[in-house]
């Protein structure tokens, strides 16, 4: 078990013991406000490596490549990659929720010709088409995108329409409960004729779980279901 993992264990033992006789909303307001959790889903969008930063973690990440950082104890998150010596600007994200974090080459761009997109998780168990790139995503035979969870595929449609606009997001026609995501399911992303790497859901994951699907261009994509410290309670 990790630092951040023993330590949000201890904090939520102590908040449940002050807590007693209340309701589980109450319980976990409660525990909110004594560990300050976040968590923050950082994906890779560049074709370079990157170092991201969320605070005082840190974790080398190569293109279209994912990385979760659990943390407590801070009322924001400092949320920042590096090229090299070379950084992006600093993204501040309040505690008590779960974080998507794209590091992109073309939006949003800002310090050094980095940029970002962002988004926050809305409890609501939607799935959403993150368009990470500066061109207009079309979905089309050649370059659809599926979601394929334990092997089973799920071809991703969007809502209104197939045309998402460029460094922005639209909704699915899926929910999390159409996709089957739980703990132990495992995940990619099949864009043409190119499947993502396979990420292992590590965390029990209700109906009220977001998941971004991230698109970064061609056949690369990554599915992140932002499960966030009060949906394992």
């Amino acid at each position: 078990m990790k630092l951040h993992s023993i330590a949000l264990a201890s904090l939520l033992g102590a908040g449940l013991l002050m807590t007693s006789g209340c309701g589980t909303d109450e319980i976990k307001d409660a525990i909110n406000d004594i560990a300050k959790p976040n968590v923050v889903y950082v994906v890779n969008g560049h074709d370079a490596n990157i170092t991201a930063y969320a605070n005082s973690d840190s974790a080398l990440l190569q293109n279209a490549q994912m990385k979760v950082f659990a943390l407590t104890g801070q009322s924001t998150t400092d949320v920042y990659y590096k090229i090299g010596e070379n950084a992006s600007g600093h993204t501040s994200l309040a505690y008590g929720n779960a974080y998507l974090y794209v590091a992109s080459p073309t939006c949003n761009v800002t310090t050094n010709g980095f940029g970002t997109m962002t988004d926050t998780s809305s409890g609501e168990g939607v799935v959403e088409l993150i368009n990470a790139t500066n061109v207009a995503y079309t979905a089309t035979t050649t370059n659809s995108i599926t979601v394929n969870v334990d092997g089973e595929p799920h071809p991703i449609t969007v809502v209104g329409g197939t045309s998402v606009a460029a460094c922005s997001k639209a909704s699915t026609s899926f929910k999390i409960s159409d996709l089957g995501i739980v703990n132990g399911s495992e995940v990619s992303v099949t864009i043409g004729g190119t499947t993502s790497k396979v990420y292992e859901v590590k965390d029990n994951v209700p109906t009220s779980v977001d998941v971004d699907v991230v698109y970064l261009g061609g056949e690369k994509g990554v599915a992140v279901p932002l499960v966030k410290f009060d949906d394992i309670l």
